[in-house]
């Protein structure tokens, strides 16, 4: 038996396919493709801070974030930073260990000096990567001091304006108990800082490429030198910032603590119906038909205790599954499993205003596929780093920096 293969098949099938999609939509006059007696009307609505029904910031639900590429070491409005590391990959012969050094890697730094960082061995806990947090080593039990429990700490001089390898010493006996010892009792160190005010650096951590490492020397039974370099095992950092939102009102989004905003929109044809008139939009059948083009949250930045180690931040819209609050009523979270997720994008933070890209959620509401549930505003780096980004809300009486909805849609109309 012989099977024949014709390399131009699958060109022969894109082609029917193209033949078979504008034929069925020849065939529909409801169809946005083809059909001969249609034409398009574009067209755009600028909405004031009247179509924000509700806007407040929550707090989030994520505290511990996965898959963090980002260890942060540090203090920063109030809040500290600390650094975990375990290295259990490591070799077994321990004879004539000497001067094992642990290098990380910065990612960035924040007001950058020369800063004096305590190294201590972990004691008793074993941290959990994905679940250790400033009270907790797990998911259940707590440090048996908060912050993690640690002794006879070490410290280092180290300027970081100048470098961006950070390179220490590691007691070589420490060492020598995790080589030969078992893996329970390799609890890690932490890295720490004290009496340090709003300077913090950002390691690499073991997601990238450019994980901390350990470097070993010894000399084994029969002389020979061996220089061992292993990759971290597991590696987090924990931080004690408070996570409750003081003041709904006032409008930010933070990674730590991690808080996003929440916002209902009121885009109702009744309430907007002059408006819609004049463009193209003549009852609330019609609004639920529009083909949204583009559209946008805006809101303007409030320089005034606004800080990013990123030039963007990086957004996504959620549409929560349920909300049944009053319209001045604050729900202090949002679960984010119980949300519909769009990805969204925004201007460099550089300017001074963001444009939050909402068409594919805009488009779900105008057509009712989705209840209007309001729209989260989250960062996808939440938890990652001090990161923080305030914005003028409705109450601060500034109108031209309140926040307002760009609406870009087109309308299908029937040619005479």
């Amino acid at each position: 038996m012989y099977l024949c293969f014709d390399k131009n098949l699958k060109w022969k099938m894109c082609f029917i396919a193209i033949i078979f999609l504008f034929s069925q939509a020849c065939t529909n006059k409801n169809s946005n493709i083809g059909f001969p007696g249609t034409n398009f009307e574009h067209f755009e609505i600028i909405f004031d801070s009247s179509v924000f029904e509700t806007i407040y910031t929550y707090r989030d639900t994520t505290t511990i974030r996965e898959g963090n590429s980002k260890l942060v070491l540090g203090n920063y409005d109030d809040a500290e930073a600390r650094i975990l590391l375990r290295f259990s990959t490591l070799p077994a012969d321990t004879t004539f260990v000497r001067n094992p050094e642990i290098t990380m890697f910065v990612n960035e730094k924040h007001n950058p000096q020369e800063i004096k960082i305590k190294v201590a061995s972990l004691k008793d806990n074993l941290f959990i990567e994905n679940q250790a947090s400033w009270e907790k080593f797990n998911s259940t039990e707590k440090w048996n001091t908060p912050g993690g429990h640690f002794e006879n700490p070490k410290e280092i001089t180290f300027n970081f304006a100048e470098q961006d390898t950070f390179r220490f010493e590691i007691d070589k006996d420490l060492v020598k108990e995790w080589m030969r010892g078992s893996l329970l009792e390799n609890y890690g160190i932490i890295l720490f800082t004290e009496n340090l005010k709003d300077s913090f650096i950002e390691f690499h951590s073991s997601e990238t490429i450019y994980r901390s490492q350990i470097s070993i020397f010894y000399t084994d039974d029969e002389g020979v030198e061996h220089i061992e370099t292993r990759n971290v095992n597991n590696d987090t950092f924990i931080q004690n910032k408070n996570y409750f939102v003081d003041d709904p009102k006032d409008l930010y989004i933070s990674n730590i603590p991690a808080h996003s905003v929440f916002t209902k929109l009121d885009f109702g044809y009744d309430k907007y119906k002059e408006i819609y008139n004049e463009n193209g939009i003549f009852s609330a059948l019609d609004l639920q038909r529009i083909n949204v083009t583009q559209a946008f949250l805006v809101f303007y930045i409030n320089n005034s205790n606004t800080m990013t180690t990123n030039s963007r931040f990086a957004l996504s819209i959620g549409i929560p599954f349920l909300y049944e609050n009053e319209p001045n009523e604050f729900i202090e979270f949002f679960d984010y499993n119980q949300m519909w997720h769009y990805p969204a994008t925004a201007d460099s933070l550089k300017n001074e205003k963001i444009q939050i890209n909402i068409a594919e959620p805009m488009q779900r509401l105008v057509s009712e596929s989705r209840p209007n549930n309001g729209l989260v505003i989250l960062n996808n780096q939440r938890n990652m780093d001090f990161s923080h980004i305030n914005l003028y809300n409705i109450k601060d009486g500034l109108n031209d920096n309140e926040p307002k909805m760009i609406l870009r849609y087109a309308v299908l109309k029937e040619k005479k």
